[in-house]
C-alpha cells in the first residue's frame, strides 16, 4: 500500500512538471511570435521608405532569397531582414528585359522564361550571363501547323453546322469520334497534329471527301434529294437494246448507293478548266469542281451525270430523239433529267415535270 502511494505521488508530480514546462514554451512561444511580428512590421515600414536605395522585401532569414543580400536586420529574436537585389539578381533582371524587348519585336517569339520553353516551343535566342538566364522561345513547326489544323477543323465545323443544323464533333487525330459519329474524309495536314471532324452517322454508305464543311453540307443535300427522286430520275432508258438497258440500271442501283463523291477543286483540272463540272475516275467516285457551281440543282445534275458514267449509260448517241441538249447523248440527258426535276422547270426539255412544278433551287455561295 506504502509502495503504490509513493508511485502515485512520483506520477503526479512528473505530470505537474510536464504540464508547467508547456506551459512556460507556450509562453516563450507567444512572447517570440509577437516580437516577430513586430519586426516584420518594423522592416515593412522601413523597406517601403527606402525603396530609393534597393529595398524589395522583407524576408525572415538572412537569405533573403535567390538574387538578394540582406540591408538591415531587425530584431534579436524573430529577426527579418530588408532585401535589395545583389549583383547576380540585377543581372538576371537585366537579362529578363532584354529578352521581353527582344520578343515584343520579333513576331517568331512566343514568350520569354527563365526555365525550359515548354512542349511545342523551342529556343529561339538566350540571354545569359552574370545573373539568372532567360531564354526567348518560338513556337515549333509542328506546333504552328497542328494549330493550324485545329483551327481549319473549328471552321470547317462552323460552316457545316450552319448549313445543316447538325451536330459536328472534333478530335484529335488517333481518338476515335463519338458514338453515333463516323469520321468525315477532308483534306488533312501533312505535318503536325491532325484533328479529325465527326458527323452524325447516317443510314446509307455514301460519303463526302475532301471538301469543305459548306460543301460537304450541300453536297449531302444533293445525295439526300437524289435518293428521294431516285425512282424516278432512273425511269429512263439508259442503253439502245434491252438486255444493255437492265445491266446499265442494275450498275446503277448497285453503284450510286456507295457513291462517294470527292472536291477536286485544289486540282489542276479544275483551275485550268472554268467550265469543268467534274468528272468520273472510278467504279464510286465522282469528282467535282465545287467552285463551279452556282446553284444547287446544277450541283444535282452533275452527281447524276458522272454517277451515269459509272452505270455506263450511253455516250455514243441520244436514246430520247428529239430532246435537244447541248450534248446529244444519253448521259446527258440523264443528267439534265434531274437538274429539270429539280428546278421544276422544262430547261432541257426533257419533259420530266410539267412547266410550274416545285422548285428545290438555291444559290450554293
Amino acid at each position: 500500500m506504502k509502495t503504490m502511494s509513493v508511485r502515485a505521488v512520483k506520477g503526479w508530480l512528473l505530470i505537474t512538471s510536464v504540464l508547467a514546462a508547456l506551459s512556460l514554451f507556450g509562453t516563450v512561444e507567444t512572447q517570440a511570435g509577437k516580437k516577430s511580428d513586430q519586426n516584420k512590421a518594423d522592416c515593412l515600414s522601413w523597406c517601403s521608405q527606402h525603396k530609393s536605395e534597393g529595398c524589395e522585401h522583407c524576408y525572415a532569414t538572412s537569405a533573403c532569397g535567390a538574387g538578394y543580400e540582406d540591408m538591415k536586420k531587425f530584431g534579436k529574436t524573430g529577426t527579418w531582414y530588408a532585401c535589395r537585389k545583389n549583383d547576380f539578381g540585377k543581372r538576371g533582371e537585366q537579362n529578363q528585359a532584354a529578352c521581353e524587348a527582344y520578343c515584343k519585336s520579333n513576331p517568331a517569339c512566343e514568350k520569354c522564361t527563365s526555365s525550359k520553353c515548354g512542349k511545342g516551343i523551342k529556343l529561339l535566342k538566350p540571354f545569359i550571363g552574370g545573373g539568372k538566364d532567360w531564354y526567348a522561345c518560338e513556337k515549333t513547326n509542328w506546333a504552328r501547323h497542328s494549330e493550324q489544323a485545329h483551327d481549319d477543323a473549328v471552321k470547317w465545323c462552323t460552316d457545316y453546322k450552319k448549313e445543316t443544323g447538325e451536330d459536328c464533333r472534333i478530335v484529335k487525330s488517333g481518338q476515335s469520334c463519338p458514338n453515333g459519329f463516323y469520321k468525315s474524309d477532308r483534306i488533312t495536314v501533312s505535318w503536325g497534329r491532325d484533328y479529325k471532324v465527326c458527323l452524325i452517322s447516317k443510314s446509307d454508305t455514301q460519303r463526302v471527301k475532301d471538301c469543305s464543311g459548306k460543301a460537304t453540307a450541300n453536297i449531302e443535300k444533293a445525295l439526300d434529294w437524289i435518293n428521294a427522286h431516285y425512282d424516278t430520275l432512273t425511269d429512263f432508258r439508259m442503253q439502245p437494246n434491252a438486255y444493255r438497258d437492265r445491266q446499265a440500271h442494275r450498275r446503277m442501283n448497285r453503284k450510286f448507293p456507295d457513291v462517294t463523291v470527292q472536291c477536286e477543286d485544289q486540282s489542276n483540272k479544275c483551275k485550268n478548266n472554268a467550265r469543268l463540272s467534274g468528272w468520273s475516275a472510278t467504279a464510286r467516285y465522282v469528282n467535282l469542281c465545287y467552285s463551279h457551281h452556282k446553284k444547287f440543282c446544277a450541283l444535282v445534275g452533275t452527281i447524276i451525270h458522272e454517277s451515269g458514267h459509272n452505270a455506263w449509260i450511253d455516250m455514243d448517241r441520244s436514246q430520247h430523239i428529239g430532246d435537244p441538249g447541248a450534248q446529244n447523248d444519253t448521259v446527258y440527258q440523264f443528267g439534265f433529267r434531274a437538274e429539270d426535276l429539280c428546278t421544276g422547270t422544262n430547261k432541257h426539255k426533257t419533259n420530266v415535270v410539267p412547266a410550274g412544278s416545285r422548285s428545290y433551287d438555291f444559290n450554293l455561295n
